[in-house]
């Protein structure tokens, strides 16, 4: 078979790693079944274009955020949108896909609303429990919303499936690997932010180190993604605890890490709690309190409610606060190893399947 004429899906995401990861998956899923892939994705992103499948085609495509206060700044999203929309147009005409998957954020607009205008069978992935703007413009305009929460509050008569959150393969090699929680040897803390870290965590994390009972700070091993200009503040507060540490802006080895790791302390995007589920880590997880819909939150209330995870609000977060749940963790190793187990009990490793079954095969869905 000719590459021209095997099926083409375009892929639309952008916006941040919550987006991207899953889309990632799935085109390394579909790379595999014997699809051609081409991934529409905004600058914002460019730099993670690296890691899709060597055999997918990675394209930009102009796109801007709806709210804008000036007249001005909307009529310059209106012309920049105008002209997405005809390259977008352009592009599906030129190589007619069968299929086109948005992953969510204001960069999949003109991909989601080109594929409507031409009759493309369009699928929808949200991550979260509920909706961002542009999934929910075209919840109800697509075959089927794949959903990555059991429970999800979408609009009512949206077609969905669950289908999970997508995860990486680097993620995926790595799954044999059982939770250890070791008698005598360090206990390594993963501490990570998002693709930006969390000023908040390296303002409150190592104050809340500092007030660890002697005896388990001295087994500690941490790493910690610190933002770039709190580098030398963070490092001066662990030198001063002669605690073992690891500090930086940006960990190209989060996977390996995470194998190592006995807690996992985190923002509760959709894409980290899938791969800390699936990799059957505890987790202290801090959503990110300026999210737009609060989907933070109500992603990670699901891994509290199951036992999984201690969620602590970054409005009441403090030092004590963090103190007292690393203690009430790593205190307790068979706590650990339970929150370990039960965290691994809800993972979907098989999400990328699902969700390429289900474009190789649309269905109606179920209506909520």
């Amino acid at each position: 078979m000719s590459r021209k004429s095997k099926p083409l899906i375009i892929i639309a995401t952008g916006g941040t790693g919550g987006h991207v990861f899953p889309a990632q998956s799935l085109a390394e899923e579909m790379v595999a079944r014997g699809w051609r892939v081409k991934v529409w994705m905004d600058h914002r992103v460019k730099a993670l274009a690296r890691n899709f499948p060597p055999e997918s085609q990675c394209d930009l495509i102009p796109s801007k955020p709806f709210s804008q206060k000036s007249l001005l700044a909307k009529i310059g999203v209106a012309l920049i949108l105008s002209w997405s929309l005809l390259i977008v147009l352009g592009k599906i005409l030129g190589d007619r896909p069968t299929r086109l998957v948005g992953f969510g954020s204001y960069a999949t607009f003109t991909p989601l609303l080109g594929g409507m205008l031409l009759g493309i069978p369009s699928i929808i992935h949200e991550q979260n429990g509920n909706m961002g703007i542009v999934n929910r413009l075209f919840s109800k305009r697509v075959k089927v919303v794949a959903s990555g929460s059991h429970s999800p509050q979408f609009p009512s008569g949206t077609n969905w499936v669950f289908t999970g959150n997508p995860i990486r393969k680097e993620i995926l090699s790595n799954l044999g690997h059982a939770y250890e929680f070791p008698s005598d040897q360090k206990i390594n803390v993963l501490i990570i932010g998002g693709s930006q870290g969390a000023r908040i965590f390296d303002q409150i994390i190592p104050d809340a180190i500092s007030g660890l009972p002697g005896e388990l700070l001295q087994r500690l091993s941490i790493h910690q993604q610190v933002r770039e200009e709190n580098l030398s503040d963070v490092e001066s507060i662990y030198q001063g605890l002669g605690v073992d540490y690891e500090i930086k802006p940006f960990y190209g080895n989060i996977p390996e890490l995470m194998t190592k790791s006995q807690l996992i302390i985190a923002r509760s995007g959709a894409s980290s709690i899938a791969e800390i589920m699936a990799m059957g880590l505890p987790s202290i997880l801090v959503p990110f309190a300026a999210a737009s819909n609060d989907e933070q939150t109500i992603n990670s209330k699901s891994l509290e409610k199951a036992g999984a995870a201690i969620v602590l609000g970054e409005n009441i977060l403090k030092p004590e606060l963090m103190s007292e749940a690393i203690v009430s963790i790593l205190g307790n190793p068979e706590k650990a190893r339970q929150m370990a187990a039960t965290s691994k009990s809800l993972g979907v490793a098989d999400a990328a399947k699902r969700l390429g079954d289900l474009v190789d095969n649309p269905k109606d869905g179920a209506k909520n």
